[in-house]
């Protein structure tokens, strides 16, 4: 009996939802260990900004992506279902942080051939549900041809990273 009190008990903790610190898009609420899992994501990957989004926000949060730029460090959306499946999967999780290092490693080698044009005022990384990452540039206003879009727009790549 005692086990079993214990085993609900874990089971209402790891159901038990709370607001989440930092960026975020719509009102994303995460489990109590895929909130200390997110805190350890961020902390990981130091030299990046987690924008975290909401399920119901996911398609406003793509489609508005270049809103999300930050010009000091490379922005990474991600959404709350990832989150609280990399907390709970260590296969998952290996999968996803392979995938976050690997995309920012090719947005640095796409960073050096692009700043030689000019122009570019940040970059970002949107984590794909099919295990892909797309990146985002800003392109500065001043440099636009008068009746083009300002965005750069997104270039998906497919960076599953296989071990």
């Amino acid at each position: 009996a005692a086990e079993q009190t214990a085993k609900a008990d874990k089971t209402a903790q790891a159901e038990k939802k709370g607001k989440v610190a930092g960026r975020t898009v719509g009102n994303p609420e995460l489990s109590e260990k895929a909130a200390k899992y997110y805190e350890h994501l961020k902390s990981k990957f130091g030299n990046m900004e987690f924008v975290l989004v909401s399920k119901d926000m996911k398609e406003q949060a793509q489609a508005n992506a270049s809103s999300y730029a930050n010009t000091s460090k490379t922005v990474v959306l991600i959404d709350e279902e990832k989150i609280e499946k990399m907390a709970e999967d260590e296969k998952y999780r290996s999968q996803y942080e392979g995938l976050i290092s690997g995309a920012a490693a090719n947005l640095n080698r796409m960073q050096s051939g692009l700043s030689q044009n000019g122009g570019v005022t940040s970059y970002g990384i949107k984590i794909n549900d099919n295990g892909t990452a797309s990146y985002f540039a800003v392109i500065d206003k001043s440099l636009v041809a008068p009746g083009k879009k300002e965005e750069a727009g997104e270039k998906s790549g497919n960076n599953k990273n296989k071990r």
